[in-house]
């Protein structure tokens, strides 16, 4: 476990939780929505944390991490998600009913004016050269379909929604690649990607913390919204399984593809609404994880007894780089050298130059 004196740099924080019909949530204060993803704890009490792990919690921890009771059943936990999503259907949601503040409505009717030109973002893939000539059916029209998909299903919505499907999506191929690493690992067919698996950990991580800050910015309040982009997931993780399975090297350059696709949409994104991210607040969250030593080890950073996961791509790592958010322009503008990152380690991953 990592200790606090290995890791001294990094501020101590107290985490507060409240709890309201088996939910944990902890609302950003500067947006205040509930997540709807957040699920239901069992109904057991908090679990004592030994010396290692409070040592551990107390460095790594970030606004929504939870160490505590184990998960219920699945058919209780999908239970309590049907009925929950069910009320959600005819806006009934669970709970507490509180006034918004001044400040809060204002941020929440500055998010509402975002926007997102699709036909922009298409124009950005192009001009950095579009999908390879020599890309394979196989996997060419799934990701331009998929796009077309994505496009006519949210350009008229909230781009927040958007980007929280994306992240929720986003999240599926590290976990499909560690899977499949851990089953050759296990059958004896291969063990030279073992490393592999710590960055893919890293980029998973990433990416829930992605999801995590459009969660804060109300991505997931619209039922519908929540329902696409978890049974998309779902059902993306298994045609990744079996792309794996065919070939490696495909899988990992669809995943170049959707990557490069996700920094042109943030890019485009950032630019046609600088002004309005300009003068938003920095969600707790943002700057939780990029001042996490998780982040700072996944990027190439150095910490006395701990070991780099990645290797560097561009400019040397920061210590404290949440600290140097001004607003959440800065917090897009670090998802995209998040997403570019992505690129190069999945060409890498393929074994390109």
């Amino acid at each position: 476990f990592l200790t606090r004196t290995s890791l001294a740099f990094l501020p101590k924080r107290n985490i507060k939780y409240h709890r309201y019909n088996s939910l944990y949530v902890v609302p950003d204060p500067e947006y205040m929505f509930i997540s709807r993803c957040e699920g239901s704890a069992a109904k057991l009490p908090r679990v004592p944390t030994s010396p290692g792990i409070a040592n551990y919690i107390s460095v790594n921890v970030t606004s929504n991490s939870f160490v505590g009771p184990p998960p219920a059943s699945i058919f209780e936990l999908a239970g309590n998600q049907f009925t929950r999503n069910l009320r959600a259907i005819f806006g009934n949601y669970d709970e507490p009913t509180e006034n918004l503040s001044t400040e809060v409505i204002k941020n929440r009717e500055l998010l509402s004016k975002l926007k997102l030109n699709s036909a922009n973002v298409v124009k950005r893939e192009e001009a950095r050269g579009g999908v390879p000539k020599d890309t394979p059916d196989i996997i060419k029209i799934p990701y331009i379909k998929l796009c077309e998909f994505i496009d006519i299903v949210f350009e008229q919505r909230p781009p927040i929604e958007r980007f929280f499907f994306l992240e929720t999506v986003a999240r599926m191929p590290y976990f499909t690649y560690i899977s499949m690493l851990h089953l050759y690992e296990t059958l004896g067919f291969w063990r030279r990607g073992a490393e592999t698996k710590r960055i893919h950990g890293d980029e998973e991580y990433n990416e829930y913390h992605h999801l995590l800050i459009t969660e804060a910015l109300g991505g997931d309040q619209t039922w519908f919204v929540r329902f696409l982009a978890q049974h998309s997931a779902v059902a993306y993780y298994w045609i990744l399984v079996v792309l794996f399975m065919v070939s490696p090297a495909l899988g990992y350059f669809f995943s170049v593809l959707l990557e490069g696709h996700a920094v042109d949409t943030y890019q485009e994104f950032v630019e046609e609404n600088s002004e309005i991210l300009s003068s938003l607040p920095v969600p707790a969250i943002a700057r939780d994880y990029y001042n996490s030593v998780d982040y700072y080890l996944s990027v190439g950073g150095n910490v006395p007894g701990f070991a780099p996961t990645a290797p560097i791509h561009g400019e040397e790592p920061r210590p404290h780089y949440g600290d140097s958010f001004e607003n959440l322009r800065d917090v897009f503008e670090a998802i995209v050298k998040d997403e570019a990152d992505h690129v190069l380690t999945m060409k890498e991953c393929r074994g390109e130059d």
